[in-house]
């Protein structure tokens, strides 16, 4: 029998804040209705190349199922960050440190979800 099963309930128990706020933000994504990925838009807007269209001139079939998809994908950042946390947190490094890690672990897989589908939808 596979030890796999055990090793990731393990890992999961080790990040539960982590895997729990993954899955709240999966059920808010689809729940919100595409209110959590329009908000993750205005986070990392800014931050968009301007050749990509802004949200506001995006047309089509693809938005609305965009805005909820982004927001469901946007909940496994909680899983890379919770890693990382776990990771730095054995490396001993300060907490301070790795609050700023994990929110910015969000912040750049929210800008890399709303980039990779602005550019595949120009």
């Amino acid at each position: 029998m596979s030890n796999k099963p055990r090793m990731i309930w393990s890992f999961l128990v080790s990040i539960k804040y982590s895997a729990w706020a993954t899955l709240s933000a999966a059920v808010l994504g689809v729940v919100g209705m595409g209110v959590l990925g329009l908000g993750l838009y205005f986070a990392v807007s800014f931050a968009l190349p301007s050749a990509l269209p802004t949200l506001d001139s995006a047309r089509g079939d693809w938005v609305w199922p965009a805005l909820i998809v982004i927001g469901m994908f946007w909940s496994l950042a909680f899983l890379m960050a919770g890693s990382l946390n776990r990771l730095l947190c054995r490396k001993a490094l300060g907490a301070g440190w790795r609050r700023l890690t994990y929110a910015l672990v969000l912040w750049l897989w929210a800008l890399l979800l709303w980039w990779a589908t602005l550019h595949a939808n120009r």
